[in-house]
């Protein structure tokens, strides 16, 4: 069944470049870090991360959206992820930064602030972005971002809930993931266990420690304009995450919460996730 989900990731790969996107690789201190970029008719650069597990072609559906306003989208494949390598030792948030930081640094131009946007761990990374290098970014759109601090109960609730053994450890992990997941999404079940049983995924999980989240210290000197947001059935991250985001995060950051999806809003609401990462070029 991975078969399937690597059917889908070749395709949606064609699709991207059928697009008009450009694939590109990029020497980074976690290895080379594989990226999509594609020029489009409007203004603004915006960067898309994805979170653990998944690839950059997650955001195929936004990108179709948002192609008409922005002048240049560039989607990263996480190090260890999609078709980037994964870095010598594995990952870690350390190898994580750096790849991302350093991956930025080639492909988005200091002078042309971009609006960097990120769900879950992505989102986790365009804010460690966003505080190493405040003058390169214009504004941040967190979906469900992780990152807020976990307890090592919560932190043992989260790994369990990656730790998918069966097809029906997929099923609930689906259900979790999503406010209510497509009957399709069965033929996915054996992929999703090998996907998230990969070593580089649990090698991750696993190397987590208190030091690797936020402070609420140090998210008091976030620069760039900020939008949260939060689906009302995410039951993959404690809505403890959500509590520390609007304490810690500094006055005037937008937050919503939006009904009838789970903790991936670009798959259940793209046209709404689009609008709001579009938007925030106007706030930067």
């Amino acid at each position: 069944m991975i078969l399937v989900l690597s059917v889908v990731e070749r395709v949606s790969h064609s699709l991207l470049l059928t697009f008009g996107a450009r694939s590109r690789l990029v020497a980074t201190g976690a290895g080379k870090v594989h990226a999509y970029e594609i020029l489009g008719a409007g203004e603004g650069t915006f960067v898309l991360l994805h979170g653990i597990g998944t690839s950059a072609t997650t955001y195929a559906p936004l990108l179709r959206l948002m192609v008409s306003r922005a002048r240049r989208v560039v989607m990263l494949d996480l190090p260890g992820h999609g078709r980037s390598e994964e870095p010598i030792g594995g990952l870690d948030s350390k190898a994580l930064a750096a790849g991302v930081s350093d991956a930025l640094d080639v492909l988005v131009d200091p002078r042309d602030k971009a609006i960097v946007a990120g769900n879950s761990l992505g989102g986790a990374a365009a804010i460690g972005y966003a505080l190493d290098r405040p003058s390169h970014v214009r504004a941040l759109v967190l979906v469900s971002p992780a990152g807020a601090p976990l307890d090592e109960h919560a932190l043992g609730e989260i790994r369990a809930r990656f730790n998918l053994r069966t097809r029906a450890d997929a099923r609930r992990f689906f259900s979790e993931l999503l406010h209510e997941p497509p009957f399709y999404f069965r033929v996915l079940e054996g992929g999703l266990v090998a996907q998230l049983s990969r070593p580089v995924v649990r090698g991750f999980l696993a190397s987590l420690v208190a030091s690797d989240f936020f402070t609420a210290e140090r998210l008091a000197t976030l620069a760039p304009p900020t939008t949260v947001l939060w689906g009302k059935s995410d039951r993959i991250l404690p809505r403890s995450g959500l509590h520390f985001y609007r304490r810690a995060l500094p006055a005037g950051t937008r937050f919503e919460e939006i009904e009838g999806v789970g903790h991936s809003p670009h798959l259940e609401r793209p046209s709404l996730v689009a609008a709001r990462i579009l938007d925030a070029y106007r706030f930067g």
